[in-house]
């Protein structure tokens, strides 16, 4: 896998290794790119479910101002701040709360998705971008797309991956269903 654009264009980056990590196809994560634009600059990212941390790389690449990245396996945290190194984005796992400044353009942490997701929350963590991909068939999406409501920005943007479209969720709206080979994207905003 590669970077698609941006300063860490060409950038090649590792996927965690074992079969519990799902990559994002090059050409569907380039069209969701795509819908983003300019949308990207200076914004807040959470990459939930990381893996290799391909959505929060590409988007710091793109001109996104910070990106938390979230998971459970410890391969995946450790594909994610190896793949930070490989695109020269400083990477650290240290708490960052409210509006205050992050140590790091990429912060990780390694950590059940709900467990981080209320954690963030406490925190004062507010994201104009969130991303979610959990393994499909996985009942991940219907426990954390609820938590993920109270982390949007007020124009924030929720964007989960799966395998067929998703309906609406608590404290979410869709506002639009992609399609790409076998991935969906469901485009979710605040009500």
């Amino acid at each position: 896998m590669r970077i698609v654009a941006g300063s860490a264009r060409g950038r090649v980056i590792q996927t965690p290794k074992g079969q519990t990590t799902r990559p994002t196809s090059m050409r569907a994560r380039e069209a969701l790119f795509s819908i983003l634009g300019s949308r990207l600059s200076g914004t807040a990212v959470l990459d939930l479910f990381a893996g290799s941390g391909a959505f929060a790389l590409e988007s710091l690449s793109r001109g996104a101002g910070r990106a938390l990245c979230i998971d459970s396996d410890r391969e995946a945290v450790r594909c994610v701040a190896a793949n930070a190194d490989a695109c020269g984005f400083a990477c650290s796992t240290a708490p960052i709360a409210g509006n205050a400044a992050p140590a790091a353009p990429l912060t990780l942490w390694h950590a059940d998705a709900c467990e981080a997701l209320q954690r963030a929350r406490a925190a004062g963590l507010r994201f104009d971008i969130i991303f979610a991909d959990p393994p499909y068939e996985s009942p991940l999406l219907a426990e954390t797309l609820p938590l993920c409501a109270g982390l949007l920005t007020k124009d924030g943007l929720c964007i989960a991956e799966s395998g067929a479209p998703l309906p609406p969720v608590e404290g979410l709206t869709v506002r639009q269903t992609r399609r790409y080979g076998a991935n969906h994207f469901t485009f979710f905003t605040t009500p």
